[in-house]
């Protein structure tokens, strides 16, 4: 009788433990499932009751867009249990035309197909993804009351612009730009973007432009190649590791730009512009071999030119001052062999030259380079200049540094061959 009452006994325990494992192993299984949930199409989200109650507070992946458009007060994605929080979003998260919305935190998404676009957001202080790792690309633009943008482990994305915006570099939340590599960079029209931005990019793969932000907005970065770059309005740049730019480079209206230096730079296949920057006065490219063309106009104190590597160029150089007085005037080409497209030189050695009360003097080269033979070379409005100019200004020729009035012609005749 004992021992029937003890085998009763073990298999109570045992049904009861089956039992138990049955249940566990049930709450395991629809753990699991909320856990894993994907929720599809597009969510609305207007307020922080949205987010408690919505798809949001539920779902860990969203394959559609998030909407958060004309939405008030703070939003802050919730917090969830672990393997029950939102973290990949198949689609884009918009945030627009919100005057009431003050902060945004994507909290717990680490990865968004598409893009964050946050626009016309007239009360929004703060913007934050701390977790997000993968993103396509990032717009904030007229958001007039933003000072923080927080992306702090992102290092790649196809495009960012920040435009319209009263930020300044030190409002890029803690370590927002360890960006490393970027298709498109676009900062523009952030007049308090006037401390140095300090970056770690190394490759811009298609743009970077960079425009009509602070009087004293400077760039410092270990940048190796980009694409494309469009520097206007900037003080100052370091880009003393950029090794190859792939199509064009433009430096144009920096009123405060007192020298242009590209030390490492060897390569540019396309169009090299300097243009409209009134206090530039050296211009330095020393180890670049060839350019696809040259150009400066309109940059009255530029008086020096060192391109002491540069061998060819696919298009043509074009040089127009205005330059009061070419003895002022060095270029520095002394291993200088072609320019395909011809060289053009537009000077204006009267008083008042660049304010149109002078006509200017356009000088080319109209012959075939050929190494260390020069005659003739450059017509100036029809007529070849003599070895000694019609304002008494003779011919000083150094080994590639020429210097003197319109003597200038023969220089670059010099520097050529």
């Amino acid at each position: 009788m004992a021992i029937l009452q003890r085998a009763v006994a073990v298999l109570l325990v045992t049904l009861a433990v089956v039992s138990t494992d049955g249940i566990a192993d049930r709450q395991n299984f629809l753990l699991k499932s909320a856990s894993s949930s994907s929720c599809g199409g597009e969510i609305i989200v207007v307020s922080q009751a949205d987010a408690n109650t919505g798809p949001i507070s539920s779902c860990t992946e969203i394959h559609g867009d998030i909407i958060l458009d004309n939405a008030v007060g703070n939003i802050s994605f919730p917090v969830q249990v672990p393997g029950a929080q939102l973290t990949s979003i198949y689609g884009s998260v918009y945030c627009r035309n919100n005057t009431a919305l003050e902060g945004l935190e994507l909290y717990g998404l680490t990865y968004i197909e598409d893009s964050i676009t946050v626009q016309n957001a007239a009360s929004l202080v703060y913007v934050a993804a701390e977790q997000l790792e993968s993103v396509e690309s990032v717009t904030v633009t007229n958001v007039p009351s933003l000072q923080t943008l927080d992306l702090p482990i992102l290092a790649y994305m196809q495009s960012l612009e920040i435009g319209d915006s009263p930020m300044s570099a030190d409002n890029f939340g803690e370590g927002f730009f360890r960006l490393e590599s970027v298709g498109d960079l676009y900062i523009h029209d952030c007049p308090n973007m006037s401390i140095p931005l300090v970056t770690p990019l190394q490759n811009i793969t298609n743009s970077l432009v960079v425009e009509n932000n602070g009087l004293d907005f400077e760039i410092y970065s270990d940048l190796l190649w980009v694409y494309n770059m469009t520097l206007r309005n900037v003080r100052n740049f370091q880009l003393n590791s950029l090794v190859a730019i792939n199509i064009s480079l433009e430096i144009s209206s920096c009123g405060g730009l007192t020298d242009i230096d590209f030390p490492s730079l060897k390569s540019m296949r396309g169009d090299f512009y300097v243009e409209n920057n009134p206090n530039l006065t050296l211009l330095s490219v020393p180890s670049a071999t060839n350019f696809g063309s040259f150009t400066s106009q309109n940059n009255p104190g530029l008086q020096g030119f060192n391109f002491e590597s540069l061998r060819d160029t696919t298009g043509g150089i074009y040089l127009d001052g205005p330059w009061r007085s070419l003895a002022d005037l060095n270029i520095s080409f002394p291993v200088f062999n072609s320019a395909s497209g011809g060289i053009i030189v537009v000077f204006n050695d009267e008083p008042g030259a660049g304010q149109g009360q002078a006509p200017p003097i356009e000088c080319i080269y109209a012959k075939t380079y050929a190494p260390r033979t020069w005659s003739s070379a450059f017509s100036c409005n029809g007529t070849v200049p003599k070895p000694k100019s019609s304002h008494g200004m003779s011919l000083n020729v150094k080994d590639g540094i020429i210097m003197g009035g319109v003597a200038i012609i023969f220089a670059i005749a010099v520097l050529v061959l």
